[in-house]
């Protein structure tokens, strides 16, 4: 009996430890999208992207890759923070439920704790709609970039905000692939 017990508390610390596997829904290909930057080696860098949709979302699936750290946004939402020192930390997230008919904001910061190095981003993923439209959202030349955290609105308006104004923000610049390995988890 004693020997049962054991051996049930052991089990269930050993499934919070090793977690019991979970299909994806999705598989991170990489296969369209371009590491961007903000164009200077910096620690932290802050990207946004915004997209238009003709009708409510029934899936999107979002692949996002940094190095070492990332917190995604999607329209001021929290979507994910994710962090492995020394390692490119990558998700796949299903953005369907935050994004709407109309202008959409997709938002990242990633911090480079491994410094010196890029804070470099990689995005990837796709949209289907209600009325069959389908779309990519890739990460590219049209995402835009800043080095700093910006608030508007005499501090009020967070840099992830889908009302924030990045017309000032400089368009991300696209880099050949840094040297390292993923970590999923």
């Amino acid at each position: 009996a004693i020997w049962l017990g054991f051996s049930l508390v052991l089990g269930y610390f050993a499934s919070l430890v090793f977690e019991f596997y979970k299909p994806r829904l999705h598989s991170p290909e990489w296969s369209q999208s371009v590491w961007v930057e903000a164009g200077v080696e910096r620690p932290t860098s802050y990207y946004r992207k915004h997209i238009s949709l003709g009708a409510t979302p029934l899936r999107a699936p979002l692949q996002v890759a940094a190095p070492d750290e990332f917190t995604l946004y999607v329209n001021g939402e929290l979507i994910a923070e994710k962090a492995f020192s020394s390692v490119f930390t990558s998700g796949v997230y299903d953005i369907a439920p935050y994004l709407r008919s109309g202008d959409n904001v997709i938002a990242v910061a990633v911090s480079r704790g491994t410094f010196p190095g890029t804070a470099s981003l990689l995005v990837e993923g796709y949209w289907e709609d209600t009325q069959g439209g389908r779309g990519v959202i890739l990460s590219g030349s049209d995402f835009r970039s800043s080095m700093v955290e910006e608030w508007q609105r005499a501090g009020e308006l967070a840099w992830y905000s889908p009302i924030f104004d990045d017309g000032v923000w400089a368009y991300a610049k696209g880099v050949p692939h840094p040297r390292g390995g993923f970590c999923d988890r």
